[in-house]
């Protein structure tokens, strides 16, 4: 199994934290995020992390390289930010190019069953799977809309009225052959650009519905949360 790790973000939302550490290196429970993550891909099947950097990529770089990491992890350092979709894009030449790529957002906390969605994804045959989560609540956050047999129809972009659906929860599974549309070079964005462009090429993409702890660190409030579950635990 090969996955993207995207953690080339500034951090913005972590406020004076994420100015300081890259989000990925934050600590939960002891350890970077960046630990936790590696731990649970290797755990799930991953032979290779490939890690994308910008905002404070020498820390991060630091980091991989002193780590006696359960897997092979390489890190790419973007000069300039080029997005979810774009930085994927960057390091595409990492991945072997017969084998679907798992793409888990670098400010996500999860212990999904990665292997057997990546299996499920393959016996689909469909070009791409978002990985999804049902909320009640689902101010500030997009949604998917899905057929009944769980096949994406399209994509709300965070409605005026917010109400319960799916929303993304920060993984996917990748066609290599889909990935490799999204322009080289160029900032582009998965839920913006590639995933529309696959509807619109008929490619097909399907919602894997998360089930399992799931928790975005991206915010002051959601990081707290997630090392006082760390805590508990």
């Amino acid at each position: 199994m090969q996955v993207m790790l995207l953690a080339a973000g500034r951090g913005t939302r972590l406020g004076e934290l994420g100015q300081q550490t890259p989000k990925v290196l934050v600590e939960i429970g002891g350890e970077p995020l960046l630990a936790h993550q590696i731990d649970y891909l290797a755990r799930e099947g991953a032979d290779l992390v490939v890690v994308n950097a910008h905002h404070l990529s020498d820390q991060i770089v630091e980091f991989v390289e002193g780590r006696d990491n359960p897997c092979r992890v390489e890190v790419v350092v973007e000069p300039e930010l080029l997005g979810t979709a774009g930085g994927l894009r960057g390091a595409l030449s990492h991945f072997e190019r017969h084998m679907p790529i798992a793409v888990l957002n670098g400010d996500t906390m999860i212990d999904a069953p990665l292997h057997r969605i990546v299996d499920e994804h393959i016996q689909s045959g469909l070009a791409g799977t978002i990985c999804a989560t049902w909320l009640s609540d689902t101010t500030g956050k997009g949604l998917i809309t899905v057929d009944f047999a769980g096949n994406v129809t399209g994509f709300e972009e965070k409605p005026p009225l917010p109400r319960p659906g799916l929303a993304s929860a920060g993984l996917y599974v990748l066609d290599r052959e889909l990935a490799a549309l999204i322009p080289p070079g160029v900032f582009s964005d998965l839920a913006h650009d590639l995933f529309p462009l696959a509807l619109d090429l008929e490619l097909g993409l399907r919602v894997e519905q998360l089930v399992g702890s799931f928790s975005d660190i991206g915010t002051p409030e959601s990081l707290e949360a997630a090392r006082a579950e760390a805590a508990a635990s």
